[in-house]
């Protein structure tokens, strides 16, 4: 199946963004301001919650934008999940969904196989440099609820991360769940080389 016939699919079955104000488990220090622009390009996975990863190494994210729904005029992008299982490389296939009513919440939908399935993403902290940043999302059918603090290098600076961490701290409700955090394998020698290796999306 190829990349194309994934969106166009994925699309057709689209469902809408739920405000999340309308959300009981919406975390509040979801990002109210966030430009879409700010997260496109690759995101190093080097913090999670996600028990996924344990057998799976050099997750990263690539985020590249879309056109605008077109019955809300909301921001879209596609979302690439890249990562190495058994050493071969995977990808996870989706698009997100801006919610207008709050920057930092969208939607993810998996496309292809994947399109009945969903998640609620939330950016809960991000570095004022861009840096990186720490995302909520919650479960789908496949994964349970969790966190992950992202990077836009794999060495993230001592600074930067202690700094991610006091404001997780801050977080009462996820800061408990961030107990359990851990830090993926990366085994990729740069950032560089995973991004040349990383697919450019759908």
């Amino acid at each position: 199946m190829n990349a194309r016939f994934m969106v166009i699919l994925a699309m057709g079955c689209a469902r809408p963004v739920p405000p999340a104000a309308a959300m009981q488990d919406a975390p509040a220090e979801t990002l109210v301001d966030l430009d879409p622009a700010a997260l496109m390009g690759t995101w190093f996975v080097v913090g999670t919650t996600l028990d996924f990863w344990q057998d799976r190494t050099d997750p990263r994210l690539v985020y590249a934008p879309l056109s605008p729904d077109p019955k809300t005029g909301a921001a879209r992008w596609s979302d690439t999940v890249v990562f190495l299982k058994n050493g071969r490389e995977r990808t996870i296939e989706g698009i997100d969904t801006l919610d207008l009513t709050r920057t930092g919440h969208f939607q993810w939908q998996g496309s292809g196989l994947l399109a009945s399935l969903r998640s609620q993403c939330f950016i809960v902290a991000m570095d004022p440099e861009g840096a990186w940043a720490v995302s909520y999302f919650s479960a789908t059918a496949a994964t349970p609820a969790g966190m992950d603090l992202l990077s836009r290098s794999l060495d993230l600076a001592d600074d930067d991360r202690v700094q991610a961490h006091v404001e997780i701290s801050k977080m009462p409700s996820l800061s408990v769940l961030w107990e359990s955090a851990y830090p993926p394998v990366h085994t990729l020698k740069s950032a560089q080389g995973a991004i040349q290796a990383a697919p450019s999306g759908p």
